[in-house]
């Protein structure tokens, strides 16, 4: 079987080598990208692999699980840029004090938060231990992985999806799938990360659950980078100086020290937004077509859950 993934990005790169591993040699895979894996969105995400305030449906619960599972494994090997990290999940204020019951049944999560582990305005949250994964790193793991199993890695600019020659693909285009899928419900989300000088951060501060930007802190080898910031349907790829004043301001709330942090650099990039996932197979004349995109900023939290789902409609079982 020949299967083509179209998309160098996180999803894609994750498809293959998932498509790779579960067909143990049956397939031919090849990953077509219109860049480099580096020049991606994937690559300057924060890449918190943990929960959010807010229930989801259980499809999403299940990429959650089998991502989290899967990247706590990951862990373990220092080359792949994934480290378990602790630090605290604050609840936005305007969700009330106390913590919804599922809190206790994540992963890692180790206690509540009490007394001066809360910053001011804050009523609520959690410690716990979560995967992380330095992008820049772990893409370039999942290319090379993707190679050490016999996989390709092609730079092609792909205008249609019917262009391909092979028995599936798998579009993990991301906003491309606005033009090779013809989805008009696919829109970018901008966001900005502002990376600071701060080797002493050793903790992730994350607010969840905020209806407007909220807090977000995250140790990498590369700087620290503080983000939280999303505007649906902006698609300016130039940083907004105001907007970094205004992220590195609700940092300090959580880590006073970081409003005198030298910055580094600010990381802009345009997620793939649409109002649901999708995945599912579509059958195009001979050719099959599966699509996975649509993830706004979760790409890199379900990335192996949606991963094992692509396995499955190839006909393999996940691993």
């Amino acid at each position: 079987m020949k299967i083509v993934v179209v998309g160098g990005g996180v999803s894609g790169l994750t498809c293959a080598v998932a498509l790779l591993e579960a067909s143990g040699g049956g397939a031919e895979v090849a990953v077509l990208t219109a860049g480099a894996p580096a020049g991606t969105v994937s690559a300057v995400a924060g890449a918190m692999v943990g929960p959010v305030f807010g229930s989801g449906d259980e499809r999403s619960l299940a990429w959650e699980r089998h991502s989290d599972a899967v990247f706590r494994q990951l862990a373990g090997d220092p080359a792949t840029g994934v480290r378990l990290v602790r630090g605290r999940l604050l609840a936005a204020p305007e969700l009330g004090p106390g913590l919804p019951p599922w809190v206790a049944g994540v992963p890692g999560y180790r206690a509540p938060l009490t007394g001066e582990q809360l910053p001011p305005g804050f009523v609520s949250g959690f410690a716990a231990e979560l995967p992380f994964a330095d992008m820049p790193a772990y893409l370039g793991w999942l290319a090379g992985r993707v190679q050490a199993l016999g996989g390709s890695i092609e730079q092609r600019v792909v205008t249609s999806l019917g262009e391909i020659d092979a028995d599936v693909v798998v579009n993990c285009s991301g906003l491309g799938s606005r033009q090779l899928a013809g989805d008009d419900a696919m829109q970018p989300v901008w966001g900005q990360h502002v990376l600071v000088d701060a080797s002493f951060v050793d903790e992730f501060v994350f607010e969840g659950g905020a209806s407007a930007d909220a807090i977000s802190v995250v140790p990498h080898r590369r700087g620290v980078l503080l983000g939280g910031v999303r505007r649906p349907g902006r698609n300016v790829l130039m940083p907004d100086q105001q907007i970094a004043a205004e992220t590195i301001a609700r940092a300090a709330v959580a880590i006073p020290e970081l409003a005198a942090a030298p910055v580094l650099g600010i990381e802009v990039g345009l997620r793939p937004g649409r109002p649901q996932v999708r995945l599912e197979a579509q059958q195009a004349g001979g050719l099959t077509v599966i699509h996975d995109y649509g993830h706004d900023g979760s790409g890199v939290f379900w990335s192996w859950g949606c991963a094992a789902d692509v396995v499955a409609l190839c006909g393999w079982p996940a691993s």
